[in-house]
């Protein structure tokens, strides 16, 4: 591993540091958008801490970071199966980030009437409907990470 010093003549300071950037190899675009992802979430959930309990208020649907954290948790699940599974082809099944979520109730037998409270729900029509339905109805029971963790311990049936 290379170790970089500062030179000792400070106007190529600047320089040095311009090269050993430059030199680093070019990382993969999905480990970047994973670390991006993750540091997302880690300002939404911060952000959804800090407001309910420093501020006391009360998290309802409307709330601007509860919203920014769903769309943090649905760019978070399309990003996992994003490497094989969402794959378009002529004759391939697609699979949506509902899949998943829907295998939850297999791995936790908790999570049964969620599926089935988002499967009964008259107006989803949609995988990603029924996906962002589960996910607050899981966020209301206290569950969710509960849940994502099952799907996370048992990735190999993803």
């Amino acid at each position: 591993m290379a170790q970089f010093g500062a030179p000792r003549n400070p106007v190529n300071w600047v320089s040095h540091l311009t090269a050993a950037v430059v030199s680093q190899p070019a990382k993969d675009p999905a480990v970047v958008e994973r670390a991006n992802l993750l540091n997302m979430a880690k300002l939404s959930i911060k952000g959804l801490i800090e407001s309910a309990l420093g501020y006391g208020r009360t998290l309802d649907s409307d709330y601007p970071p509860l919203q920014q954290f769903f769309v943090v948790m649905e760019h978070c699940l399309k990003h996992g199966l994003k490497g094989t599974v969402l794959r378009k082809s002529f004759l391939s099944f697609s699979r949506t980030i509902w899949d998943p979520l829907e295998l939850v109730e297999k791995l936790c037998p908790e999570a049964e009437e969620i599926a089935a409270s988002v499967r009964d729900l008259p107006g989803l029509r949609t995988p990603l409907g029924r996906a962002r339905a589960w996910l607050r109805l899981s966020m209301m029971q206290k569950k969710l990470a509960d849940y994502l963790r099952c799907l996370i311990m048992r990735r190999d049936l993803l």
